[in-house]
């Protein structure tokens, strides 16, 4: 009787095994998927920041030349005394400003959606 109950408790032990076995088996494929999710969740991170880097550069660039514009600097223009070209030079600057600082908002939903697809 009681080399029975040992039978049954190797037995048990034995499907027990097997049976954390195949858990830990798919715990390491999820680990895997979720760390190929994490890469191209951050490289999709880093071109977006990437790109935001570079607008920023370019405001930046552009309302120094506006300033230095504005200043009468004039190896900006050297046609200083032609006040129409100025104006229509500054009126693009803060067109193109304008233009880059409406694309964050594009640039935050385009990674929030690409995000959303990474977790799904």
């Amino acid at each position: 009787m009681q080399q029975i109950n040992k039978t049954r408790l190797i037995q048990w032990l034995e499907e027990k095994l097997v049976e954390n076995a195949r858990v830990l088996e798919s715990l390491g494929e999820e680990l895997v998927e979720a760390r190929l999710v994490q890469t191209e969740a951050s490289d999709v991170l880093m071109s977006v920041k990437y790109e935001v880097d570079q607008l920023e550069d370019i405001v930046t660039e552009r309302e120094n030349r506006l300033r230095r514009l504005k200043q009468g600097d004039s190896e900006v223009h050297p046609e200083m005394g032609d006040l129409r070209v100025l104006r229509k030079e500054e009126n693009q600057i803060l067109q193109e400003v304008q233009d880059l600082t409406n694309r964050y908002p594009q640039l935050e939903e385009t990674f929030s959606k690409e995000w959303k697809k990474l977790g799904s």
